[in-house]
């Protein structure tokens, strides 16, 4: 042990700090490793060639700006119209040309909703996450209360499409509220939520809420609360199953939060 203790001294270094950076390069490695061996390829098979992401966490640092649709439209170039990306814990597949889109959304087994971290741990279910029979069900049933309240029939294209000398009705209200940003660019989501909510109330309430009322900024809050803890529960989808959990005290993906908020839209309808 002499030598190698003069050695470690003459290199600077203790051998705490030898044993130290071993254990540290163990850990890392076997945990890289574990990370490989669930990346299982059925035998014969091969997974779609795309670009090199970093180790553990993939491409997920690039979700913003810099992974748009034109650095997808470039890597198409390069690996084909079906490449493959990293996302943390999981592989996503990009599809680029109409053929590959048209192949895939026509084929069952395909489209099942990845589960929403959030509404999942906040206790929610709805038709928006559901798969399999539970869906079919659902969808059923809530076509089947929409057309008793006018849904599909005469009456609810004439108050969506038409308008009246006091008042336009949403579809030209929209409409008007575009025109007027003369083509500059927008945040479109502020102007569909308030009316995709307008219409729900159109629909279950019989009348719709003009801009400047209480009630129409109260479900337009919620609305837009409830997007964004849905937005956010899909990129968590690629995280490992720790980061949910501490995902969930965060105060923008507090599941009580959500809750909450389902709650008061709840009350409010009652």
């Amino acid at each position: 042990m002499m030598p190698n203790i003069f050695v470690t001294r003459q290199l600077g270094r203790t051998p705490q700090r030898c044993l130290w950076a071993v254990a540290i390069s163990s850990a890392v490695a076997l945990v890289v490793a574990a990370w490989r061996s669930k990346v299982k390829v059925p035998t014969g098979k091969r997974l779609p060639p795309g670009p090199r992401g970093l180790p553990l966490i993939g491409h997920l640092p690039f979700v913003t700006r810099a992974l748009s649709y034109e650095k997808l439209m470039e890597w198409s170039k390069i690996y084909g119209p079906v490449f493959r990306i990293n996302m943390g814990s999981k592989d996503v597949l990009i599809l680029n040309d109409f053929d590959s889109i048209k192949d895939v959304i026509t084929k069952n087994e395909i489209l099942n909703r990845s589960e929403n971290v959030i509404f999942q741990q906040a206790g929610i279910q709805g038709i928006a996450n559901l798969n399999g029979d539970p869906w079919v069900d659902n969808r059923r049933f809530s076509l089947h209360v929409l057309r008793d309240l006018g849904f599909g029939k005469k009456s609810m294209e004439e108050h969506v499409k038409a308008r009246t000398n006091k008042d336009y009705e949403e579809s030209q209200y929209l409409a008007d509220r575009l025109a007027a940003t003369k083509g500059a660019p927008i945040f479109v989501q502020d102007y569909l939520i308030p009316s995709v909510s307008n219409n729900v109330t159109a629909l279950v309430f019989g009348s719709r809420y003009s801009v400047d009322d209480p009630r129409r900024k109260f479900l337009d809050e919620k609305l837009a609360r409830v997007l964004k803890a849905f937005a956010a529960g899909q990129f968590l989808t690629f995280m490992p199953s720790w980061v949910h959990k501490v995902a969930g005290w965060l105060p923008l993906l507090r599941s009580t939060g959500l809750k909450d908020t389902v709650a008061e839209v709840i009350g409010f309808v009652k």
